[in-house]
């Protein structure tokens, strides 16, 4: 989840959609993937991906709406109940996900 908002701060301002964000998250996640299955450590495993890309999403959201902030300690108490929120939703979604499915 913090990868949500430290990618886009990091970034110029051309750079900051969430798209973008995204493309470049899911690049070095699935590189972090494949490095564990060659390196024998772990497995390539799609379902690490959509979780992970989860939290980045939820984490981007959060970042998106703290930046209303005025001052950076505003928008870091902004930034920590938005994820909190987002992180519970992200919670209950699975757990629907997993009621349908399982």
């Amino acid at each position: 989840m913090p990868l949500g908002a430290l990618i886009p701060a990091s970034l110029s301002q051309a750079w900051r959609k969430y798209w973008k964000c995204l493309l470049l998250f899911l690049a070095g996640i699935a590189a972090l993937e494949l490095l564990q299955m060659m390196s024998l450590l772990g497995s390539f495993d799609v379902e690490d991906i959509l979780v992970n890309t989860m939290g980045f999403s939820a984490g981007s959201a959060a970042w998106k709406f703290a930046r209303r902030g005025k001052n950076v300690k505003k928008q870091l108490l902004l930034w920590c109940v938005a994820a909190f929120v987002l992180i519970w939703v992200c919670i209950g979604a699975a757990e629907a996900v997993n009621g349908i499915l399982g």
